[in-house]
């Protein structure tokens, strides 16, 4: 709340805080191209679910950010845990982290069974995890997008 009072933009305000707890980095941080681009990947993500378009093809398009830096990969997963967290937290009537998307969670909650999108959690989970060691970006993210399309 303080950070949209300070005039960062709403969807900043909201993932930037999951990224980093030190205000004054979130506030660097809302700063940057960066962070404003891995937040354009986020809401993309979300307009191709609500539409039902094919992840490989935004992926293929509007994902150049990710593909390039595996720190921003990581925090675009992290923000992707949080996102299908909270479609299971719609499911189970419990209260969502990004309000940005509140109205349309229920649409995407809906069309997907609570078994995929804990499955999809797992394999968010999986690639965070192997970011830590030697990985392809390429290849996590092919991995990534077939998973998440089954």
């Amino acid at each position: 709340l303080e950070l949209k009072q300070e005039g960062v933009d709403p969807y900043l305000a909201e993932f930037l805080p999951y990224l980093n707890k030190d205000k004054n980095k979130v506030l660097e941080m809302a700063k940057s191209d960066q962070m404003v681009e891995l937040t354009n990947c986020v809401k993309n993500y979300h307009k191709t679910l609500l539409k039902k378009e094919p992840l490989w093809l935004l992926f293929e398009t509007k994902m150049g950010l990710i593909r390039q830096d595996k720190a921003v990969l990581s925090q675009f997963l992290e923000l992707l845990m949080i996102y299908y967290l909270d479609l299971l937290k719609t499911k189970n009537k419990e209260i969502i982290a990004f309000e940005v998307f509140s109205e349309d969670y229920e649409t995407i909650a809906n069309s997907l069974a609570m078994e995929d999108i804990l499955k999809h959690l797992k394999q968010i989970q999986t690639i965070l995890y192997r970011l830590n060691y030697n990985i392809n970006i390429e290849m996590a993210l092919t991995q990534l997008v077939l998973n998440l399309e089954s």
